[in-house]
């Protein structure tokens, strides 16, 4: 049998091909197009409607327990932070996006959980912990006017509403490095009982809490697994009575090249339960205050503490 001979297209069914052709192709892009930009992140805020639309949609999903619709003090912070995170972007070269994280930040009291331990004493280490304090104690002043709180690993002094430079700096010197490094044991006591625990059962926890921990070493006088436990128990005690655990923010970094304390650090960074409790930051605070410093950046060691603060309250909360 002979073969038959193939058909040529009419011009019709040539014109019906490329449409159809076009067709599925711009169907392609455009769903391109539509799925890019759902995951672009989003615009930052810069109104001040912009800024009220922004905390408060923080607030309803992180913090909800403790500043209600209408709240005051938001409804200043919302005028006031915005303005003054703006600023500090500016002021610190940082990314737009970190505006209103900064903003955000101000809806938090801070206390700094330093270590007072004897090994404190080696290199510049009680000179990298002032310094340290100071910075986030402008930080957290820009945003609110209450100042930061500070407590120690060993001696029983407490300080409040810490707002300037030389204030921070007499309450730093103002105890004797001397004892051990109790991170856990002193970090239930001297901080998550009496801001947290304690206002619970008072009826009295108003703000949430972001605490900066600076240690130059690993626990000693204690378990290893003390301080994991006990930012876990304070998570799930605010959990339990309807706070949220975005009610306490933690962050720990360090001074000094002890490689014990690296190690711990490490082993806090890889232990999966704390990623979202606990944010671990395993660069030296001092060689990163260093490089900034040989760089002729000062202000690049504040940026640096800025971002840290915000990875912590990324890593625990949810946007």
């Amino acid at each position: 049998m002979g073969s038959v001979p193939r058909r040529g297209y009419k011009k019709e069914e040539e014109d019906f091909l490329k449409k159809l052709v076009d067709d599925v192709v711009g169907q392609f892009f455009r769903e391109f197009r539509n799925q890019s930009s759902s995951l672009a992140p989003p615009k930052p805020p810069e109104s001040k409607e912009e800024f009220s639309e922004y905390i408060w949609g923080f607030i309803s999903k992180n913090l909800s327990a403790y500043y209600k619709p209408g709240n005051a003090f938001v409804n200043d912070l919302v005028q006031e932070a915005a303005r003054r995170a703006k600023e500090l972007t500016a002021e610190h070269d940082l990314e737009s996006e970190l505006t209103p994280k900064l903003a955000t930040l101000g809806l938090y009291d801070f206390v700094i959980l330093c270590d007072d331990s004897g090994s404190m004493q080696n290199g510049n280490r009680i000179e990298v912990l002032e310094d340290t304090c100071q910075r986030v104690a402008e930080i957290a002043t820009l945003l609110q006017p209450q100042g930061i709180s500070l407590r120690f690993l060993n001696s029983d002094k407490k300080s409040d509403g810490l707002a300037n430079k030389d204030d921070v700096s007499k309450k730093v010197h103002d105890v004797s490095y001397d004892g051990f490094t109790p991170l856990g044991t002193s970090l239930e006591t001297k901080v998550v009982k009496p801001f947290i625990l304690d206002r619970i059962n008072t009826g009295k926890l108003k703000k949430p809490l972001i605490t900066i921990i600076i240690t130059d070493g690993c626990p000693t006088s204690e378990p290893e697994e003390c301080l994991k436990e006990k930012v876990e128990q304070c998570k799930k005690t605010l959990d339990k009575h309807g706070f949220g655990p975005a009610g306490a923010v933690f962050l720990i970094s360090r001074v000094g090249n002890d490689p014990d304390a690296e190690e711990f650090m490490k082993g806090l960074r890889k232990a999966k339960k704390l990623r979202e409790m606990l944010y671990c930051d395993i660069r030296q605070l001092d060689n990163q205050r260093e490089l900034f410093k040989q760089a002729g950046n000062d202000k690049g060691y504040t940026s640096h503490l800025i971002r840290l603060c915000t990875n912590a309250l990324d890593s625990q909360t949810k946007r």
